[in-house]
């Protein structure tokens, strides 16, 4: 047997900048943020969210020795691969409010 336990955290800040990462002013603060949601389908937005997983994976080995030159094994073994965070920047509202997508190897917890 073996137990795992991970810890994640995420977080994530897109905002729109000049080019030089100052905040926009005037005509560009006005316009940049329709801009990129009509032609990017993206807007400013935070995003943060963390979990805890824990899992007992199971495994089992048999040994067989035929005579002391010839020994045959079976083994089988579960295993797991933690999740990830995935936040996509045209689906800022996905997951339950927090923007966050868990990815293919997350289980909630029960």
């Amino acid at each position: 047997m073996r137990y795992t336990k991970e810890e994640k955290d995420a977080s994530r800040d897109f905002t729109i900048t000049t080019i030089a990462g100052d905040p926009l002013s005037g005509l560009q603060a006005a316009v940049a943020p329709t801009v990129y949601a009509l032609v990017f389908n993206a807007r400013a937005h935070s995003l943060s969210d963390s979990r805890d997983e824990d899992q007992l994976l199971p495994s089992i080995i048999l040994e067989y020795d035929w005579n002391d030159s010839v020994m045959t094994y079976l083994s089988w073994s579960q295993g797991s691969k933690s999740g990830g965070y995935d936040a996509p920047l045209k689906q800022p509202d996905h997951a339950a409010g927090n923007g966050l997508r868990r990815g293919p190897g997350y289980r909630p917890a029960a």
